[in-house]
């Protein structure tokens, strides 16, 4: 009796939990393109630290306050190499037609490549794959492509569920 209603109450909560991450995107796969993208122009805060500290915080939250009044502006995150493992670096800002000088802000333009291997995902954060997972995905792109990455990403955040990450090459 008691292993009829546990297994009942098992069954329910799979069929919840499969439809919760259905309807949050998890069965979407991320579509992958190589794209001759050389040029990247942004402006935003550099950041160097712990990726969940206040100073992390603050440049995030400022550069998505700068969205608010930039329609059509991207919300942007470099993503270079840390040569400490504890912290991140980062280059926090946003991506828009407009390049008018922000105060406190450095404009950046990123280019010096061919290319870029670009991997979009449509789906929730809370069932988006693990940065390292995404990068391991970019570098099997690669190597099948014959495209050296050059070690850094731009992620591009167009709308609540959606991502682009691009890893330029040579």
């Amino acid at each position: 009796m008691v292993n009829r209603f546990f297994l009942i109450g098992l069954s329910f909560f799979l069929i919840i939990s499969i439809v919760a991450y259905y309807l949050l995107g998890g069965f979407n796969s991320p579509h992958i393109s190589t794209l001759s993208i050389n040029k990247f122009e942004l402006s935003g805060i550099p950041f160097t630290g712990r990726s969940r500290s206040e100073g992390a915080e603050k440049a995030f939250f400022e550069a998505q306050g700068q969205l608010e009044s930039h329609p059509g502006a991207y919300m942007v995150i470099v993503n270079y190499p840390s040569e400490n493992e504890d912290e991140v670096n980062y280059f926090i800002g946003i991506m828009d037609e407009d390049t008018v000088e922000r105060e406190g802000w450095e404009s950046k333009t990123l280019n010096g490549f061919d290319g870029v291997v670009r991997i979009s995902f449509n789906k929730h954060n809370l069932v988006m794959p693990k940065p390292f997972r995404v990068l391991e995905i970019a570098e099997d792109y690669a190597m099948k492509n014959n495209l050296q990455l050059l070690g850094y990403s731009i992620e591009k955040y167009i709308g609540e569920r959606e991502i682009e990450i691009n890893f330029p090459y040579q």
